[in-house]
């Protein structure tokens, strides 16, 4: 191959390669006019093991009162407050999930506490202020 050839090939593998950074590195994006929506484009890459949810799979007490549940359905999993309807809720790492609205979920102490941000994001019948502070449950 002569040498401009090999330089060419090179400068467009580059671009490929950091388009293709760019594109898997990309921020959520605001949907609508709704700010407090993302859009989830893609997996996160991490995969639940087998039996892993078990750990997480219980009722929490929120330190108000109210009660929410986790539960798995094959391969899906939803997070539901007590009388309001269930969200699915996605992996993104070990004990972290988070759901379509923004709602981040992560699982300590082998599943007996879970810190949730965001937790106004979640379906309700009453919608809650957003209040920027991380709700506490536990077992």
């Amino acid at each position: 191959m002569n040498p401009a050839r090999i330089a060419a090939h090179f400068a467009l593998t580059a671009t490929v390669a950091l388009a293709a950074l760019s594109t898997a590195h990309a921020a959520p994006q605001v949907v609508g006019d709704d700010a407090d929506s993302v859009q989830i484009k893609a997996k996160s890459g991490y995969k639940v093991a087998p039996n892993e949810f078990d750990d997480y799979a219980y009722s929490y007490r929120l330190d108000d009162g109210r009660v929410i549940k986790f539960s798995q359905r094959v391969t899906t999993f939803h997070a539901q407050l007590k009388g309001e309807p269930k969200t699915q809720i996605f992996e993104r790492a070990p004990g972290v999930f988070v759901t379509a609205r923004g709602t981040r979920i992560e699982f300590r102490d082998a599943g007996e506490t879970v810190a949730i941000t965001n937790l106004e994001r979640l379906p309700m019948a009453v919608a809650m202020p957003a209040t920027g502070k991380v709700d506490l449950a536990a077992r």
